[in-house]
């Protein structure tokens, strides 16, 4: 890293990269992302989160910009228009809501404006009338995640998801998030560079966790955080501070230093 290398879109995860273990984007890293600004063309949160928090997050920065949420499953323009969108079907949710019960674990179906939480041994829903909601779904639900944080059958619930044709990544809290299969944060990527006539080599990404995977692999300058998973590191060109050390401030004050 050295002298000013222009960019044309700079990616950002949220938890485990902007954000620190208390969930908060600290002042230094807000910093250095406005002083990218000068360098970069499109400032992009790709986030497993919803518009909604990715928008709150934005606000934080003094920023707008476009959201590729929910790993990519949809993204929204900075007026939050939907500009893609790939559902999932209902038969395969039914599907995947039986694994739930099969596992004893709980599940949670995430669309574009509402959450459902399901818990077989407490919350609102019975098991039928789950199974209704998700079953006649049509362009409702983009992502599911299942909390497999206290689950010994890991291995066997990833082998019956992957029947179902779906991509499954491991979050840091614990919970398998799936959409559908091939739909990932470099989908959303994807869209956003032809839209903008961008080339994956002028994008640079940051990520810590497997659903970065990805975007991470295909982009032209990928940056892993110190926190990030072994894998993630092994496959990214940079290796930053942690998450808790402003990682993030730490990488781009160094690329972007100033000619002198």
């Amino acid at each position: 890293m050295g002298v000013v290398d222009l960019k044309k879109m700079l990616v950002l995860d949220l938890d485990g990269t902007l954000l620190n273990s208390q969930k908060q984007i600290d002042k230094i890293t807000i910093e250095a992302i406005n002083k990218a600004k000068k360098y970069v063309n499109e400032i992009v949160i790709a986030s497993g989160r919803g518009h909604e928090s990715i928008n709150n997050f934005y606000k934080d920065m003094g920023l707008e910009g476009f959201k590729i949420a929910l790993n990519g499953s949809y993204v929204m323009d900075n007026q939050n228009e939907i500009l893609y969108a790939n559902f999932i079907k209902g038969s395969v949710l039914e599907a995947a809501l039986n694994l739930a019960l099969k596992y004893k674990v709980k599940i949670f179906f995430t669309g574009i404006n509402e959450h459902i939480y399901f818990n077989q041994n407490a919350g609102d829903y019975s098991v039928s009338e789950i199974k209704e909601i998700v079953g006649q779904s049509k362009e409702r639900f983009l992502k599911f995640s299942m909390d497999v944080s206290k689950l010994t059958e890991l291995n066997e619930l990833r082998a019956d998801l992957d029947k179902l044709s779906l991509n499954i990544s491991l979050s840091d809290e614990g919970h398998f998030e799936v959409t559908n299969y091939g739909i990932s944060k470099i989908t959303g990527i994807n869209y956003l560079a032809e839209k903008m006539n961008i080339e994956l080599s002028d994008i640079i990404a940051i990520g810590d966790s497997e659903n970065d995977l990805a975007m991470l692999k295909e982009v032209g300058t990928s940056v892993a955080m110190g926190n990030a998973t072994e894998e993630v590191k092994n496959i990214s060109e940079y290796i930053t501070k942690t998450n808790n050390n402003f990682g993030v401030a730490y990488f781009l004050n160094k690329y972007f230093k100033e000619k002198k």
